[in-house]
Protein backbone atom coordinates (compact mmCIF):
# COMPACT_ATOMS: atom_id res chain seq x y z
CA UNK A 1 0.00 0.00 0.00
CA UNK A 2 1.45 3.38 -1.00
CA UNK A 3 0.28 6.91 -0.41
CA UNK A 4 -1.62 7.79 -3.55
CA UNK A 5 -3.74 10.78 -4.39
CA UNK A 6 -6.13 11.50 -7.23
CA UNK A 7 -7.50 14.93 -8.02
CA UNK A 8 -10.39 15.15 -10.45
CA UNK A 9 -11.03 18.56 -12.03
CA UNK A 10 -13.76 19.92 -14.22
CA UNK A 11 -17.48 19.99 -14.80
CA UNK A 12 -17.98 20.83 -18.47
CA UNK A 13 -19.95 18.44 -20.74
CA UNK A 14 -16.87 16.30 -21.33
CA UNK A 15 -15.68 15.95 -17.77
CA UNK A 16 -18.61 15.73 -15.37
CA UNK A 17 -19.75 12.72 -13.44
CA UNK A 18 -18.11 9.76 -11.81
CA UNK A 19 -16.90 6.94 -13.98
CA UNK A 20 -17.35 3.63 -12.13
CA UNK A 21 -13.95 2.59 -13.46
CA UNK A 22 -12.07 5.56 -11.96
CA UNK A 23 -9.14 4.10 -10.11
CA UNK A 24 -9.41 0.63 -11.64
CA UNK A 25 -6.14 0.75 -13.55
CA UNK A 26 -5.47 -2.65 -15.17
CA UNK A 27 -1.90 -1.56 -15.93
CA UNK A 28 -1.05 -0.74 -12.32
CA UNK A 29 1.98 -2.69 -11.17
CA UNK A 30 3.40 -3.49 -7.77
CA UNK A 31 6.04 -0.82 -8.15
CA UNK A 32 3.36 1.73 -9.09
CA UNK A 33 1.35 0.87 -6.01
CA UNK A 34 4.36 1.36 -3.78
CA UNK A 35 5.02 4.88 -5.00
CA UNK A 36 3.83 7.72 -2.83
CA UNK A 37 1.83 9.63 -5.38
CA UNK A 38 -0.79 12.15 -6.32
CA UNK A 39 -3.16 11.16 -9.13
CA UNK A 40 -5.19 13.86 -10.85
CA UNK A 41 -7.99 12.82 -13.19
CA UNK A 42 -10.86 14.49 -15.00
CA UNK A 43 -14.47 13.61 -14.41
CA UNK A 44 -16.19 11.63 -17.13
CA UNK A 45 -19.87 11.62 -17.95
CA UNK A 46 -21.49 8.24 -17.47
CA UNK A 47 -24.26 8.30 -20.02
CA UNK A 48 -26.15 5.23 -18.87
CA UNK A 49 -26.86 6.28 -15.29
CA UNK A 50 -30.50 6.92 -14.41
CA UNK A 51 -30.44 8.82 -11.10
CA UNK A 52 -28.05 11.20 -9.35
CA UNK A 53 -27.70 8.69 -6.52
CA UNK A 54 -25.88 6.45 -9.02
CA UNK A 55 -22.93 8.85 -9.01
CA UNK A 56 -22.40 8.08 -5.33
CA UNK A 57 -23.02 4.36 -5.80
CA UNK A 58 -20.47 4.10 -8.61
CA UNK A 59 -17.88 5.94 -6.57
CA UNK A 60 -18.49 3.66 -3.59
CA UNK A 61 -18.20 0.47 -5.68
CA UNK A 62 -15.04 1.47 -7.56
CA UNK A 63 -11.66 0.08 -6.53
CA UNK A 64 -9.85 3.42 -6.50
CA UNK A 65 -8.84 3.25 -2.85
CA UNK A 66 -7.07 -0.05 -3.45
CA UNK A 67 -4.68 2.00 -5.58
CA UNK A 68 -4.78 5.48 -4.09
CA UNK A 69 -4.48 6.60 -0.51
CA UNK A 70 -5.93 9.99 -1.31
CA UNK A 71 -8.39 11.20 -3.94
CA UNK A 72 -9.32 14.81 -4.67
CA UNK A 73 -12.43 15.82 -6.65
CA UNK A 74 -12.06 19.33 -8.03
CA UNK A 75 -14.85 21.43 -9.54
CA UNK A 76 -15.07 24.80 -11.22
CA UNK A 77 -16.77 27.42 -9.07
CA UNK A 78 -19.19 30.02 -10.41
CA UNK A 79 -18.94 33.60 -9.24
CA UNK A 80 -21.74 36.05 -10.07
CA UNK A 81 -19.27 38.88 -10.74
CA UNK A 82 -16.96 36.73 -12.83
CA UNK A 83 -15.66 37.91 -16.20
CA UNK A 84 -16.61 34.46 -17.50
CA UNK A 85 -20.27 34.92 -16.55
CA UNK A 86 -21.01 36.72 -19.84
CA UNK A 87 -19.35 33.93 -21.82
CA UNK A 88 -21.44 31.32 -20.04
CA UNK A 89 -24.62 33.29 -20.72
CA UNK A 90 -23.85 33.23 -24.45
CA UNK A 91 -23.93 29.44 -24.34
CA UNK A 92 -27.61 29.58 -23.42
CA UNK A 93 -29.55 29.01 -20.23
CA UNK A 94 -29.92 25.27 -20.57
CA UNK A 95 -32.56 23.17 -18.83
CA UNK A 96 -33.04 23.53 -15.07
CA UNK A 97 -33.15 20.22 -13.20
CA UNK A 98 -32.94 19.95 -9.42
CA UNK A 99 -30.15 17.65 -8.22
CA UNK A 100 -31.42 15.18 -5.62
CA UNK A 101 -30.62 11.50 -4.96
CA UNK A 102 -33.75 10.00 -6.51
CA UNK A 103 -34.17 12.56 -9.28
CA UNK A 104 -33.49 11.36 -12.79
CA UNK A 105 -30.31 12.45 -14.51
CA UNK A 106 -30.73 14.61 -17.61
CA UNK A 107 -31.01 12.98 -20.99
CA UNK A 108 -28.91 15.77 -22.48
CA UNK A 109 -25.97 16.63 -20.23
CA UNK A 110 -24.87 19.46 -22.50
CA UNK A 111 -28.13 21.31 -21.81
CA UNK A 112 -28.04 20.49 -18.10
CA UNK A 113 -24.51 21.87 -17.75
CA UNK A 114 -25.35 25.20 -19.35
CA UNK A 115 -27.23 26.11 -16.19
CA UNK A 116 -24.85 27.35 -13.48
CA UNK A 117 -27.29 26.43 -10.71
CA UNK A 118 -27.43 22.84 -11.98
CA UNK A 119 -23.66 22.59 -11.80
CA UNK A 120 -23.52 24.23 -8.39
CA UNK A 121 -26.07 21.77 -7.01
CA UNK A 122 -24.25 18.81 -8.55
CA UNK A 123 -21.00 19.95 -6.93
CA UNK A 124 -22.67 20.38 -3.54
CA UNK A 125 -24.48 17.04 -3.83
CA UNK A 126 -21.29 15.13 -4.61
CA UNK A 127 -19.19 17.02 -2.08
CA UNK A 128 -21.58 16.42 0.81
CA UNK A 129 -22.41 12.82 -0.10
CA UNK A 130 -18.93 11.58 -0.94
CA UNK A 131 -17.15 13.29 1.94
CA UNK A 132 -19.56 11.70 4.42
CA UNK A 133 -19.02 8.15 3.15
CA UNK A 134 -16.93 5.55 4.98
CA UNK A 135 -13.69 4.55 3.27
CA UNK A 136 -10.97 2.01 4.07
CA UNK A 137 -8.78 3.00 6.98
CA UNK A 138 -6.15 5.59 6.12
CA UNK A 139 -7.82 6.64 2.85
CA UNK A 140 -8.52 10.34 2.35
CA UNK A 141 -10.98 12.20 0.12
CA UNK A 142 -10.99 15.95 -0.57
CA UNK A 143 -13.83 17.58 -2.55
CA UNK A 144 -14.36 21.14 -3.78
CA UNK A 145 -17.30 22.85 -2.05
CA UNK A 146 -17.53 26.36 -3.51
CA UNK A 147 -14.27 28.04 -2.42
CA UNK A 148 -13.76 25.54 0.39
CA UNK A 149 -12.82 21.87 0.61
CA UNK A 150 -14.75 19.08 2.32
CA UNK A 151 -12.95 15.96 3.51
CA UNK A 152 -13.68 12.62 5.13
CA UNK A 153 -10.76 13.12 7.52
CA UNK A 154 -9.72 15.63 10.17
CA UNK A 155 -7.11 17.25 7.94
CA UNK A 156 -8.03 20.52 6.29
CA UNK A 157 -6.94 22.41 3.18
CA UNK A 158 -6.70 26.17 2.65
CA UNK A 159 -9.59 27.76 0.77
CA UNK A 160 -9.05 28.46 -2.92
CA UNK A 161 -10.76 31.21 -4.94
CA UNK A 162 -9.67 29.95 -8.39
CA UNK A 163 -12.69 29.62 -10.66
CA UNK A 164 -11.24 27.07 -13.05
CA UNK A 165 -10.66 23.48 -11.96
CA UNK A 166 -7.62 23.38 -14.25
CA UNK A 167 -5.76 25.78 -11.96
CA UNK A 168 -7.46 24.70 -8.73
CA UNK A 169 -6.09 21.20 -9.15
CA UNK A 170 -2.55 22.56 -8.71
CA UNK A 171 -3.64 23.94 -5.33
CA UNK A 172 -4.68 20.41 -4.39
CA UNK A 173 -1.50 18.92 -5.83
CA UNK A 174 0.64 21.29 -3.78
CA UNK A 175 -1.27 20.29 -0.65
CA UNK A 176 -0.70 16.63 -1.50
CA UNK A 177 3.04 17.30 -1.84
CA UNK A 178 2.98 19.07 1.51
CA UNK A 179 1.49 15.88 2.92
CA UNK A 180 4.39 13.79 1.62
CA UNK A 181 3.33 12.71 -1.85
CA UNK A 182 6.33 12.05 -4.11
CA UNK A 183 4.63 11.19 -7.40
CA UNK A 184 2.03 13.28 -9.23
CA UNK A 185 0.00 11.85 -12.10
CA UNK A 186 -2.51 14.10 -13.87
CA UNK A 187 -5.14 12.55 -16.13
CA UNK A 188 -6.59 15.13 -18.49
CA UNK A 189 -7.40 15.73 -22.15
CA UNK A 190 -7.11 19.48 -21.69
CA UNK A 191 -3.89 20.96 -23.07
CA UNK A 192 -4.28 23.87 -20.64
CA UNK A 193 -3.46 21.47 -17.81
CA UNK A 194 -0.21 20.48 -19.53
CA UNK A 195 0.81 24.13 -19.92
CA UNK A 196 -0.03 24.88 -16.29
CA UNK A 197 1.91 21.84 -15.09
CA UNK A 198 4.94 22.91 -17.14
CA UNK A 199 4.70 26.38 -15.65
CA UNK A 200 4.68 25.31 -12.00
CA UNK A 201 6.96 22.27 -12.16
CA UNK A 202 10.24 24.00 -11.26
CA UNK A 203 8.60 25.92 -8.41
CA UNK A 204 7.10 22.73 -7.00
CA UNK A 205 10.41 20.95 -7.43
CA UNK A 206 12.24 23.72 -5.56
CA UNK A 207 9.81 23.57 -2.64
CA UNK A 208 9.20 19.81 -2.41
CA UNK A 209 11.03 16.54 -2.82
CA UNK A 210 9.18 14.37 -5.33
CA UNK A 211 10.13 11.91 -8.04
CA UNK A 212 7.93 12.71 -10.99
CA UNK A 213 4.96 14.57 -12.42
CA UNK A 214 3.24 12.91 -15.37
CA UNK A 215 0.11 13.55 -17.40
CA UNK A 216 -2.06 10.81 -18.90
CA UNK A 217 -3.37 12.35 -22.10
CA UNK A 218 -5.80 10.97 -24.66
CA UNK A 219 -8.39 8.22 -24.59
CA UNK A 220 -8.54 4.53 -25.43
CA UNK A 221 -5.74 3.32 -27.69
CA UNK A 222 -4.45 6.89 -27.98
CA UNK A 223 -3.89 7.29 -24.24
CA UNK A 224 -0.29 7.94 -23.25
CA UNK A 225 1.60 9.10 -20.19
CA UNK A 226 3.69 12.23 -20.60
CA UNK A 227 6.52 13.08 -18.23
CA UNK A 228 6.63 16.80 -17.40
CA UNK A 229 10.27 16.44 -16.42
CA UNK A 230 11.05 14.94 -19.83
CA UNK A 231 9.10 17.65 -21.69
CA UNK A 232 11.14 20.34 -19.95
CA UNK A 233 14.38 18.77 -21.15
CA UNK A 234 13.39 18.65 -24.83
Amino acid sequence: DGNHNRIIPGDDPKVTGIDPNIGDDPKATGSTLRRQGCKIQNFKIVLNISKFQTFQNNFEKSKKFKIFKRIDLVFDIYLSNSLKAATREKRGKGVRRRVAPQNKCPGRWSEFLKDALNKKELNEFLAERLSSMTYPEGRELYVTFEDKVLSNCEKTMPDCDHEEADSRLLHYAKHALNEGMTYINIVSNDTDVIILALGVYHKLKADHVFDEMTIEFGMGKNKREISIKTLLTL
